[in-house]
């Protein structure tokens, strides 16, 4: 088992390597359960047109926690400088548990750093609807 880990890691790492590596901060809310918190982000070019994405979620609310999105992205569609990418991947929610995740981010660039929104669909035990906007760097 430690090899395989080893070996995932390693692979990982290559991968990573030679792509290019952008970060961010945002705000995130889950409208249902009315949470709203800070989010920093990290986004991954794997090729042309495919991205991983990476956040941590911090919500505050009566009982504060917290959570981690790691979606697949993959660039639909171009107009000019604005890029629209359909998501899905996985929603880990200390409250929660385990969910899936679908939806849509946009970045929309300006002179040193992008704004990202994105809506999604969150669907575990409680599906909730969630929206997070932020700066890429």
């Amino acid at each position: 088992m430690k090899k395989f880990v080893f070996l995932c890691l390693f692979c990982l790492s290559a991968l990573i390597s030679s792509a290019q590596i952008d970060l961010g901060i945002g705000a995130t809310g889950v409208f249902s359960d009315t949470q709203i918190g800070p989010q920093v982000r990290v986004v991954v070019g794997l090729q042309k047109n495919l991205f991983l994405s990476g956040s941590f979620n911090y919500f505050f609310n009566t009982n504060p926690n917290y959570g981690f999105d790691v979606d697949l992205q993959y660039q639909l569609l171009r107009i000019g400088n604005l890029s629209i990418r359909p998501i899905a991947g996985v929603n880990i929610r200390e409250s929660l548990g385990v969910g899936l995740n679908f939806g849509l981010c946009t970045f929309i660039p300006a002179d040193s750093f992008s704004i990202y929104i994105e809506p999604k669909y969150i669907v575990d035990n409680v599906s909730v609807f969630s929206m997070s906007v932020g700066i890429m760097f």
